[in-house]
């Protein structure tokens, strides 16, 4: 655990050290962080963080995918629009821990003066052997 939060911490840095500021980017940089706390379960903490630099993108995540898993994301953002500006990455990932994977993704999101449009979407795929 403590290698995951040093982990988030140097993204984090990395992230306000050179994070690009370009106002075509899609998601802005930034920190989240989710609890969970119902008894008798487990307390789940779920730190992701999330930069870009230049036009690529990357996100760091512990306990997104499931419990005690590390999961990495990476993508090339490509814009086009002239009324309408639509910013699409895809993206590749890997994810580690109780549940270990590959995360293709990507996000899309559309803007003009009247409307912002954003959405988001991941399959995990699992390469856990479920034979035993």
């Amino acid at each position: 655990m403590k290698k995951i939060i040093s982990l988030v911490i140097i993204i984090t840095s990395l992230k306000n050290a050179s994070a690009q500021t370009d106002e075509k980017t899609f998601h802005d940089e930034g920190e989240y962080l989710n609890i969970q706390f119902s008894p008798p379960s487990d307390l789940v903490i779920s730190p992701q963080v999330w930069t870009n630099i230049k036009k690529t993108y990357a996100e760091v995540r512990w306990d997104y995918e499931d419990a005690r898993t590390f999961s990495l994301l990476l993508g090339r953002q490509a814009s086009f629009g002239d009324k309408t500006e639509f910013v699409f990455t895809p993206m590749i990932g890997g994810m580690y821990g109780n549940t270990k994977g590959i995360l293709p993704a990507f996000y899309l999101t559309a803007k003009n003066d009247k409307w912002n449009f954003y959405t988001q979407n991941e399959y995990a795929l699992s390469l856990n052997n479920t034979n035993s």
